[in-house]
This record gives C-alpha cells, structure tokens and sequence, in this order.
C-alpha cells in the first residue's frame, strides 16, 4: 500500500511498500511474449512488442516515480489496480530555516506547472503552498493580510486535444513560521500510454492521481497539492466498466484552532484521454483538489481550488462520422477514406497522394514525379544529368561503366571484369601488364604496356612478348631469335645457279641477304646458269631470257657454214653445210644441239 510520513526538518516522504518478491520490469522489447503481472511489480519505461499484458485482478501494480510508462501490446487488460499515484513530478521540500537563520519562503513544485511555495511568516503565520498545474489549474496558496507575496500556481501545459502525456508537477511546500514546520508539497501524479493493437479492456482501476500536500506546524503553511498526471488508452476496441482516475491532490490542511497558519491549494486535475473517447464505457475523473482556507478571523486571503482537469480530445473533429483514431484524414471531412497510395493519409490530405513515402527527401518533389526521390534534385556536379543525391558515382561522368560496384575514377579495371585475376596480385587480369605473372607493383619502365615480371627487355619499349621484329639488332618478340622475319624487312630470293637473278617462288625475309639469295627475282630457271631476264636468246629450244618465248629473233644457227635461218623463224641445219629445204636444217640443227648438250654436260 502507499502511505505517508512526516518528518519535523523535512516535511514528508512518500514510499512504496511492496512484497519483498516484487519484479521491476524496465524498458524491454518482449518480442511477442506475454507479461501477466503480480501483486508488487514496478512497471518503468518502455514495454513493448508484448502479447498479452495483464494486471490480474487483485493484484496492485505500480508505476515507477518519476518515468513515464509506455505499454505496447497486441491485447491489454487492467482486472487489478494500475498504481501510479504521485509517481510524477516531486513536490516542494521545505527549506531548513536553520540554515537560513529564520523563517523562510517554501520552495515550488517541480514539474512545467509545479505550484509556488508559501511566504514565510513573521512568526506566527507561515502562508500556504500553491498547487501544482497539469490538464487543470492548481490553486494559489494563502497568505497573512497581505505580508510576503501570494504564492502562483504554475502554468498549464500539454496539449487539450492531442496525443501527447507528462507526469504531473508537484505542489509547492508551505512558507515556515517561528516553529520551522512547514508542509511537503504533493507529488504530481504518474503518466502512462497504454496502447494495444486488438482491445484494451480495462474493468480494474487506474489512477495517476497527484498525492496531497501536508500539514504545516503551528505557525507554518500547508504545503500545495500535486496535479493529476496522465492516461492514454488507444485501441480500436476499448472494453470494459473500470475506472480511471487523474485527480489533483488537496491542499495542506491549517492547523486548526488555535492555529494561526494557511492551508496549501488544491492540485489541477490530470489529463485522461481515451480514443475512441465516443465508444468509452469507462469512468473517467480527473478533478481538482480541494483546499484548505487559512484560519477564519484573521483577514486571510483564502487559497483557491483546482480546476478541473480536461481530456478534452474531440472524436471526430471533421464531423465526417470516423473516429479521429480511425480517419485517415481527422480535419478534412473524408467519408469514403480513399488513400490512393496507401500511406494511411487520405487523398483529401495528402500532398503526394501518389508517393507512400510523401516527399521522403524533403525537396518540394512528390516522389512519383522527383527524378532523384530520394536526395537533392539541384546539384548534379559531375554533369551527367543524374543528380547527386541517386547519383551513384556523383564525382564521375562515366559512373561505373562495367557495374562492378566501383565508380570508374576509382575502380583498378573501368570497364571491364574485376573479379578476374589469374596470378593473384589483385590486379584484375584485363588491366594487368603481367597477367600470368604476380607482379603488385605493376612494374613497366619502358611503359610499352607489358610489365617487368614478363618481357625480356623492359629497358626497351619495342621489346614485348608478341611484338612484331623489326630490324634493330633486338629479341622484340622475347622468342630468343634476333631479326626474323622483321615486319620492316627486305624479301630476298634465291640464286642457285649463281646468275645473278633469284627465283620468285624461293624467298625469305631478312635485314640483310642470306649466302645464295639476291633481291632481283627475275630467274624463270634457277636451275640453269644460262637462263635469266638478261641472257640473249640462242637456238636451244629454251626460253633463255625468261619472256615467255622460245628461240624467237634468232637470225642464225649455229654457225654461219651450215645453218641458215628458217623461213618459218626456226632453225634448220643442212647437211653440206649450205641453206637447204626445212627439212634438212631440222636434222642437222638436231644434231648440232645435241652436241652442245653434251658440251654443257647436260644428260638426256
């Protein structure tokens, strides 16, 4: 149970007494699981992504003082009693008038609207602390005939018709007299959001009253009450015929007769907001604390009430007959709810009602026509049309040419595949000098595009694997073979029979004539000494200057005694030696150059 003490130097304090078996469960997500309660259990922070949350009848649990409580669960039910009376903001703690040599003023509630604490007294009449202010105004503290100052109530705060909930702020302590005892101020009472997806059913209590002030000495103030704190219930289905409570707490009481002191005021009642607050078969209170007046017959300015608290949240504001928790749209009238892109905000009330994200970059642009929805659409620095904010490579026009993943100002290989790498030197093998060999650094100091761990040369840029030869006196192809068949060579063709003219379909290509070959390839027989583009045609029956033609303009035979030219342009040779008939010089020309043959060791 909750109960109060007092203390001569320090006024009161306010405990909790619960089994010595108690849990406290701080913020922690449940991950579905259930969180059935028992009797002493301390509920602080945030309790979310619970099954089940229940608070089984008979039991009492408590808020923890001075956290707000936020409930999270698929189905909520309060049977039990959910405790959270001044479990808010503190109230005002009498300032010892030891150390500050005599009679001093109380000091204020805390909290947004902690109440102001009573004037001190000269002697024999301490005035009364101001009640601290929430949904309602607390009231203002007494005082003597005018002598020290009327102590305020603080100021309202938090939002009538909102979703939003605070603890409620404390009262302010009572002024001391010349007995030093002035009154505690009253704890503002707790806050707890207690929201559930299917159904709270609430058929138990829940109070976040605020606690009074206490009872002065003699001579001193009473001290003010503390302010109703807060309840949210939201839940598409709200059950049940229990009650929530959120009353301010009454004002220090005067000391009586014979008493010569004032009474605190009144805490201002909570706020208890409920959605659908139509649909509620709850009881909902949330009043002011009474007060206590200063002792009759001395001409004392009274303390005031609280107010009443308010929850004051309309349940269809737009009048279109849903729910303010259940429209879409709760200030434009949206009988039909259509909500195009299904984003929860209806069409009537969206600025983007074709984007679900509504402008996710903030840029002015609804995502479904913002070319870059999800950056800044005015800078695109490196001029490829893309803005930076969906630019992936926004320094890079090429962006990323082979989408490896790495915009090509940055990427080893642009445009071509990264992952491949023969020899293992992290150099991707299409941009790697040395592809088949290991080579970090990429060594090439006569830059010819081949590294140092695969030419045979890197002094020399013509020098490379597959280069072509040329004639340099150099190994360009790494084949170990200098010259060879060089690319800038001369053909040379072979002279067998050392006439001085090579045959054409006998070549090769060289920077200098090999032994036996010749640049000139005008030898039709490179098999006779005697047949060459230049050798004079003689009667043999060989074409003997390579034209094409045999034994053509020759004026004589063998001799002038016993050849003489044939008529038909052949020769013939006359067995008397003298020009005869055709016949005749075909015989003797026959056996003329059968002697030559023999001559020139020509076999038949």
């Amino acid at each position: 149970m909750r109960f109060f003490g007092f203390s001569a130097l320090l006024g009161a304090a306010i405990c909790i007494a619960s089994p010595a078996q108690a849990t406290t469960y701080t913020t922690t997500d449940f991950f579905g699981a259930d969180l059935i309660l028992v009797d002493g259990d301390v509920l602080s922070g945030n309790l979310y992504n619970i099954g089940l949350f229940e608070v089984p009848a008979g039991a009492t649990v408590y808020i923890d003082p001075g956290v707000v409580l936020e409930v999270e669960a698929d189905t909520l039910h309060i049977l039990g009693t959910l405790d959270g009376i001044g479990a808010g903001n503190a109230g005002g703690v009498p300032v010892d008038p030891v150390i500050a040599g005599g009679a001093v003023d109380g000091a204020a509630g805390m909290g947004p609207g902690g109440g102001g604490g009573g004037s001190a007294g000269n002697c024999v009449h301490g005035g009364g602390g101001a009640g601290g202010s929430y949904g309602g105004l607390g009231g203002a503290g007494g005082t003597f005939n005018g002598v020290g100052s009327m102590p305020d109530p603080g100021p309202l705060y938090g939002t009538d018709g909102g979703v939003d909930y605070d603890m409620g702020s404390g009262g302010g302590a009572g002024g001391s007299g010349c007995d030093y005892i002035a009154g505690l101020g009253g704890h503002g009472g707790g806050a707890a959001s207690l929201m559930a997806t299917v159904e709270i059913l609430v058929d138990g209590d829940i109070d976040v009253s605020g606690t009074d002030g206490l009872q002065g000495g003699l001579y001193s103030g009473g001290g003010g009450g503390g302010s109703g704190g807060a309840v949210v219930l939201d839940s598409p289905v709200l059950l049940g015929v229990g009650t929530v409570t959120s009353n301010g707490g009454a004002g220090g009481e005067n000391h009586g007769p014979g008493g010569i002191s004032c009474g605190g005021a009144g805490g201002g009642g909570g706020r208890v907001k409920v959605f659908p607050l139509a649909l509620t078969t709850l009881t909902l209170v949330h009043e002011g604390g009474a007060f206590s007046p200063c002792e009759p017959g001395w001409g004392i300015v009274e303390s005031g009430d609280g107010e009443t608290g308010v929850s004051n949240f309309a349940d269809d504001r737009d009048l279109d007959g849903i729910a303010n928790n259940q429209d879409n749209c709760p200030d434009v009238a949206n009988v039909l709810q259509g909500d195009g892109d299904g984003d929860d905000i209806g069409d009537v009330c969206d600025d983007c009602p074709n984007d679900p994200d509504n402008d996710i970059d903030g840029d002015g642009i609804c995502g479904d026509v913002d070319p870059c929805p999800d950056g800044d659409n005015y800078i695109d620095a490196d001029g490829d049309g893309v803005p930076n904010g969906c630019d992936p490579c926004p320094l890079d026009a090429a962006d990323d040419s082979d989408f490896d993943g790495s915009c090509d100002s940055d990427d080893l290989c642009p445009g071509f595949d990264d992952t491949a790498d023969a020899d293992g030197d992290l150099f991707p093998d299409d941009c790697d000098n040395c592809p088949a060999d290991a080579q970090a650094n990429q060594r090439d100091e006569d830059a010819d595009g081949y590294g140092f761990a695969c030419e045979c040369d890197d002094r020399e840029p013509d020098v490379y694997p597959d280069a072509d030869e040329i004639c340099d006196g150099l190994d360009n192809d790494c084949d170990d073979e200098i010259d060879e068949d060089p690319v800038d060579g001369q053909t040379y063709y072979a002279d067998l029979d050392a006439d001085l003219e090579g045959d054409p379909s006998n070549s090769v290509m060289g920077c200098e004539p090999p032994t036996g070959y010749t640049t000139n390839n005008s030898d039709c027989d490179d098999g006779d000494p005697g047949v060459y583009s230049l050798a004079t045609e003689i009667c043999d029956e060989i074409d003997n200057n390579c034209n094409g033609s045999v034994d053509e303009g020759v004026a004589d035979c063998a001799t002038s005694d016993d050849l003489a030219k044939d008529p038909t342009g052949g020769c013939a040779c006359d067995v008397a030696g003298t020009p005869g008939p055709a016949a005749g010089w075909m015989v003797l020309c026959g056996a003329l150059l059968l002697g030559r043959r023999r001559d020139r060791g020509i076999s038949e």
